[in-house]
This record gives C-alpha cells, sequence and structure tokens, in this order.
C-alpha cells in the first residue's frame, strides 16, 4: 500500500503491479497524463498471491476492472485498521510481521460464510464457545480468511445476498469458489432442505360465493377457529407482495392504472393514520397519488384493486377473527413501517410472547424467525396466502426462490404448512408436497436439464447489456452495441418495464456455454463501452 497524490489531497492506494518505465519511454512521453511521484510507501504486500489471482480471476469474470473488484471485495475495515485481522503493525515500520497467537492461521481448521450480518452474529454465538477454531465471515471479508484454512462451507448458497447490488455485480460465490481453489480448501455448498416431519399441504385457492375473504383459505380459517377453542397458538402468513392489491384496473375499460413516470402498474396501500385517503404507489420509482384518480383512458372513476397484497391479507385475517369472536393478537411486518433488524426482532419476540398471537408479514421477516428456531420458538403452522404471483413470474431462477422459501417455513413451523395457489399441480409443488427425497431429487434433475438446454446458469452464463435514457438516444446506441457484437448473437428486447422514472430502458442479452466465457474478445469490447453502460454477468434477473 502506498500513498498517493490525487488533486489536492493524499489517498491511500495499492499497487497491483509495476512495471520499468524505461521500458515505456515512448509511450509515456506521448501519454495524454502527467504522472506524479508516489509520495510513501504505508505498508509492505499484505495481500496474499493466491487472493491476488482470485481478484483477477474475479474481474475477468464479471468484466470488470481488478480496481473495481478490489473495492467489492475489500472489507472497508481494512482500510481503517491498515492490515488484515491475521497481521499486526510494527511500531516502526507498519510492515506484516508474523501472526500473534490468539491469531495464529493455523488454529483455523473452517471457515463458514454466511450472507448476513445477523446471521454472522448468531453463528458467532452457535459456534464460538465450542468450536473456536472455525471463522465466521461474510462474503465480503474473504480476504481473511487464512491461506492454509482446509475447508470452506458457504451457507445458505442460494441467497441473493451473494451478488453486490453495486457495480460491477461482483457474485461473492465465484469469488470464494476460486479462492478455495487457489489455497486448496475444500469448498462445502450449504442450502435449505425440507422438513419431512412437517406436513405439507397444497390448498386450491379458489374464490367461492361462500367465503368472500379470498386470503382466507379452508385450512387457515380451521386454525384460527382451533386458536379461538384453545386459547392458544401461533400463525405465520407470509405475504408475497407489499400494500394492499398489486394491480388497479378501470371497471369500465379494463384499463391498468399505471405510473405516470414508469411503465409499472400502481399498487393501492391503505391510508396511515395521519392520511386522509388511500394511496397509489410505484414500487419501482417511489411515485405516490391518492386512490382519488381517474381512468386516463376513458375518464371513469370506477376502478377495482385486484390481488393479495400483505395489507390485503390483514384486513381479512381481522375479519374472520371478528366474525368467529376469536381472540387472538395480530400484528403485520413489511417495508413500508420504516423497520430495523431491532424492531423487526422485537415485532417477532412479542408474537412468541403472547399465548395466541397472528404474525403476517413479507420476506423480510423471515430470517428473523429462522433465527428465532435457535431457542425453540416455531409457529404452529405457516402459510402462503398465495403463491400464484411468483410463480407467475418469468424469471429462471424462480424455482430455487420458491424453494428457499418452502424451505424456511419448514424450518420456523412445528406441525405444517399450507401453501395457496390456483396451480395446484405445479411440478416443484408436487416433489415439495411428496416430502420424498427421490420426488425431490428427479424435479432438480428436470429444471437442470431443462437449464441446460437454453445455456441458463449453471450450465451457461448469461451476460446482461443494458441502456437507459430517452427512446431515440438508447435505440441508436443499442445498435452500435449490437453492431460490435454481433459475432455472439445478442437479443435486444425492452425491460419487463419499459420505462422507470421517465427513462427508457433496453437490455441486450448475450448467451454462452459456460466452457466459452471468458472470452477475451467480447470482454474487450464490453469494457471498452461507455459507464453509462450496465453489463451484468448472470444477473438476478433477465428481464
Amino acid at each position: 500500500m502506498v500513498s498517493v497524490p490525487l488533486r489536492k489531497k493524499m489517498i491511500d492506494a495499492l499497487v497491483i503491479y509495476s512495471v520499468d518505465a524505461r521500458s515505456m519511454k515512448s509511450m509515456l512521453k506521448s501519454a495524454d497524463f502527467a504522472l506524479r511521484k508516489i509520495d510513501r510507501l504505508v505498508s509492505k504486500p499484505f495481500l496474499s498471491p493466491a487472493f491476488m489471482k482470485t481478484v483477477v480471476a474475479t474481474a475477468e469474470w464479471h468484466v470488470a476492472t481488478v480496481g473495481a473488484t478490489l473495492n467489492i471485495l475489500l472489507p472497508k475495515k481494512i482500510f481503517k485498521k491498515g492490515i488484515p485481522f491475521h497481521f499486526t503493525k510494527t511500531a516502526k515500520h507498519n510492515e506484516p510481521t508474523e501472526p500473534t497467537a490468539s491469531t495464529k492461521p493455523d488454529m483455523v481448521h473452517g471457515v463458514l460464510i454466511v450472507p448476513t450480518k445477523e446471521r454472522q452474529t448468531l453463528f458467532k454465538k452457535l459456534l464460538h464457545p465450542t468450536n473456536p477454531t472455525t471463522l465466521v465471515l461474510l462474503p465480503s471479508e474473504l480476504v481473511e480468511i487464512p491461506p492454509n484454512t482446509s475447508t470452506i462451507i458457504i451457507e445458505e448458497e442460494n441467497s441473493s445476498s451473494y451478488k453486490s447490488f453495486a457495480r460491477p455485480f461482483i457474485d461473492f460465490r465465484f469469488a470464494i469458489l476460486k479462492y478455495a481453489e487457489n489455497i486448496g480448501a475444500q469448498l462445502i455448498k450449504k442450502n435449505e432442505s425440507p422438513n419431512p416431519k412437517v406436513e405439507k399441504i397444497v390448498e386450491e385457492h379458489i374464490k367461492e360465493d361462500t367465503r368472500p375473504l379470498n386470503s382466507i383459505g379452508r385450512n387457515l380459517e380451521r386454525d384460527l377457529k382451533n386458536m379461538k377453542d384453545s386459547g392458544v397458538g401461533h400463525l405465520f402468513i407470509l405475504a408475497t407482495r407489499r400494500g394492499h392489491s398489486g394491480t388497479v384496473l378501470c371497471g369500465d375499460c379494463g384499463t391498468t392504472v399505471n405510473c405516470k413516470r414508469c411503465s409499472a402498474p400502481l399498487t393501492l396501500h391503505l391510508k396511515g393514520a395521519k392520511e386522509e385517503f388511500n394511496n397509489l404507489l410505484c414500487h419501482h420509482c417511489g411515485y405516490r397519488d391518492t386512490a382519488l384518480v381517474k381512468c386516463e383512458k376513458c375518464g371513469s372513476w370506477k376502478l377495482k384493486a385486484y390481488g393479495l397484497g400483505v395489507e390485503k391479507i390483514e384486513e381479512d385475517i381481522k375479519a374472520i377473527v371478528k366474525k368467529h369472536n376469536v381472540g387472538t393478537y395480530i400484528q403485520r411486518i413489511d417495508s413500508t413501517l420504516s423497520l430495523t433488524p431491532k424492531r423487526i426482532r422485537d415485532f417477532v419476540a412479542t408474537h412468541y410472547e403472547k399465548e395466541s398471537s397472528v404474525l403476517i408479514g413479507t420476506e423480510i421477516v423471515l430470517p428473523y424467525l429462522v433465527d428465532a428456531t435457535l431457542d425453540q420458538k416455531r409457529n404452529d403452522s405457516s402459510y402462503i396466502a398465495s403463491l400464484d404471483t411468483l410463480l407467475s413470474l418469468p424469471d429462471f431462477s424462480i424455482n430455487e426462490k420458491i424453494w428457499k422459501l418452502l424451505c424456511q417455513l419448514d424450518d420456523i413451523t412445528k406441525n405444517k404448512v399450507v401453501v395457496q395457489t390456483r396451480n395446484i399441480k405445479n411440478a416443484l409443488l408436487v416433489a415439495w408436497k411428496s416430502n420424498n427425497e427421490k420426488e425431490i431429487k428427479s424435479f432438480w434433475k428436470n429444471e437442470s436439464e431443462e437449464r441446460k438446454i437454453f445455456n441458463y446458469p449453471p450450465h451457461g452464463v448469461m451476460i446482461k447489456i443494458t441502456v437507459k435514457g430517452r427512446k431515440d438516444v438508447i435505440a441508436t446506441e443499442m445498435k452500435k452495441i449490437e453492431n460490435r457484437i454481433t459475432k455472439w448473437k445478442p437479443m435486444v428486447f425492452p425491460a419487463f418495464i419499459k420505462t422507470i422514472n421517465n427513462q427508457h430502458i433496453l437490455h441486450a442479452l448475450i448467451a454462452l456455454p459456460k466452457e466459452q466465457w471468458v472470452d477475451e474478445e467480447l470482454s474487450d469490447i464490453l469494457l471498452s463501452l461507455p459507464q453509462s453502460v450496465r453489463i451484468e454477468v448472470n444477473p438476478r434477473s433477465l428481464l
């Protein structure tokens, strides 16, 4: 690490490689930049060759610069402390010395990598009293893995938290895999699996004239009645959508009420305590309007809300509880409540402190319910009010997401998990309901074979190129890009939500067999594109 001048201040910088200036005289003379001297040496090399080899491989795979990749893979605490945990500083030279007794790398036998800070805190409490030789790290703390580690375990390997949300959109799982290869460590990937002891029910979600509350299935109504009889019980209901209703249509002409800044449909949210009217909210750009709007096409006031959001489910639960005179405590948790981790934990703690309680929440609460199982706290029954929203998403990885949700519900439940859906013959749900390991393996084998046909991960690599802006400008820009990458047969198409914040969005998608990536020629072209062009390798969503 060195100190270098940047404009009028000095900053710390990492030396990636060096070249003898005498061999580059002619190039330096014609360069359009001026050379400035390094101020001083801050510390000698502290990043191991194995780690730097991992950084370079990760940068190449994700079409990123080494500097941008280092910025993602190095935790900020390193620059605050100066050097990683397994080194100490000498007072005189500020150089790495021999490891101290308390941090000696050969005392570490294994490393457990977890996706979130909450999981890290939890596992440290669980493991360290009995197993101090196991490190529990976050994906961004890869550099802290000692080079002589024998085993690395990735917990919840299918978690979306392993993918960075900022450029250059690094997948930490790839970096962990490469680092394990470089140090000769065994890599174990751990995912959720269903609990065979929990009963699994797939209930057909149909609207009946005698049952107007369409988020309340027969199983859920029966459980609520049982709570009245026994006076005890804990139920959790998972909502897959925020707000009250995900779609608002004109009752006369059928036109969808869309955001004025986006092409996305507006979601109905019930009014808050200090608000006079219900709201229509865009979940993409944040645009808000009152529900007192007319159809833009025909001018009708006859607008109807459809869909099951978390607020609608809460509304229905309160109605059915009142109907059957059930004395139970009801809470709703979703991102509209300005939640902090502490506040969510308080919600969960209150839920289990009550003898009879119904907790209604979105996915945001699931990790906290999973953590509560370590104290043997589980719900008697858990429900997905409607899985149809997720089942209808045009995403090749949606089955992984749904499977994770189902396994998490299994984990937080004592007796039964009920899924309400119109698609009771869905292959994933049939495999899950079977509780049969052979059927489950058969489903995932078929899923893998289907992905292989289309070069979907993990058998192939998908590269998504995105441009945003004025419609005519991005059409021209994308055409230029398409001409440069014609060799790789890109597919150009508008985004699923075509405009966000008045900006039009175009994608180009390249699908390659895994063994053909990294392609140096294609990589060089992509790296030469303007910074305004977004490039993602194996993106979260193709649309």
